[in-house]
């Protein structure tokens, strides 16, 4: 349900962004509270109109896009951001504020306005909840330790005559970083404990290398760096697994990719990774969006 409520907000921000205040009212409780940082305290549907009408004051011609959203259970975090071209009061283009939302059921509660994200997250209970962040050039040692201590799991999983240790060496790093795989993490209290890349091949945005460090798994490190690099993508995206490795397929599937045919996948291996034969008959290929090529949605 959690989950649910992330994609509730995300399509409260899209209603907000095209005008459509109807939509908008169907997010919230008809009694819902609203905390706001200019306006005060109001309570339901009206206030959501009100708040609507003050905010194309303050940010016309201007989407507020969600830029970060945190599942907390019956809570959604949300950072957000302004960003187009228009007549701003007092708040620059590239200023972040955030937002808690509480449901119960299926609505919004409550909506509270922060001007921060460390203000929202001590709001919500998730103090010290860690950020997502491109890597730097300087952090590959890092990036090699978290595969190389993640990939263990694929130990005696995966084909005998596809294991090697240690599992990525630095040259083969360094190599994937100068073919364009662009590494993105996920810091927690100053450390980075999970990465994962993304690489822009022909007409897709490749998922590559998703790793989190052994003691972080199952804590939703994976799926915030994931989540963050779909909104991120404007194209059809794909990642490529072992076939072996149920539990990466079932976390992809948890996150809106879906498996492929057989012979779909070996298309797509051949068409947009370079990788030995063998590797192509022991993998899997799951697609986000559109099967490139085929111009439908892979559901």
């Amino acid at each position: 349900m959690s989950q649910e409520n992330v994609e509730r907000i995300r399509a409260g921000f899209e209603a907000h962004n095209r005008g459509d205040v109807d939509a908008l009212v169907e997010v919230y409780d008809p009694d819902a509270v609203f905390e706001t940082l200019l306006l005060g305290t109001h309570h339901g549907n009206q206030a959501i109109r009100l708040i609507y009408e003050e905010n194309q004051k303050t940010l016309s011609g201007y989407d507020v896009v969600p830029v970060e959203l945190i599942d907390a259970g019956d809570t959604v975090v949300a950072v957000a951001q302004a960003v187009g071209a228009g007549p701003v009061s007092d708040i620059a283009v590239d200023d972040h504020f955030a937002f808690v939302f509480t449901f119960k059921g299926d609505r919004v509660v409550r909506e509270q306005a922060f001007r921060n994200r460390e203000e929202a997250l001590e709001a919500a209970g998730l103090s010290g909840v860690g950020s997502v962040r491109r890597c730097g050039d300087d952090e590959r040692a890092a990036i090699l330790e978290i595969v190389n201590a993640a990939a263990e799991a694929y130990r005696g999983v995966i084909p005998e005559d596809r294991w090697h240790e240690p599992y990525m060496p630095a040259d083969e790093l360094d190599e994937e970083i100068a073919a364009g795989v662009e590494f993105w993490g996920y810091e927690a209290d100053g450390d980075l404990v999970g990465i994962m890349g993304i690489q822009q091949v022909r007409d897709v945005d490749l998922i590559r290398h998703a790793y989190v460090v052994p003691s972080r798994q199952g804590q939703g490190v994976g799926g915030e760096v994931l989540e963050h690099l779909v909104r991120l993508a404007q194209r059809p995206m794909l990642v490529g697994t072992w076939a072996a490795a149920e539990w990466a397929i079932r976390f992809y599937q948890h996150h809106g990719f879906e498996l492929t045919s057989t012979e779909e996948k070996t298309r797509l291996l051949k068409t947009y990774w370079n990788i030995p034969e063998r590797q192509v008959q022991t993998s899997v290929v799951l697609a986000y969006r559109v099967l490139p090529g085929r111009g439908a949605q892979v559901s």
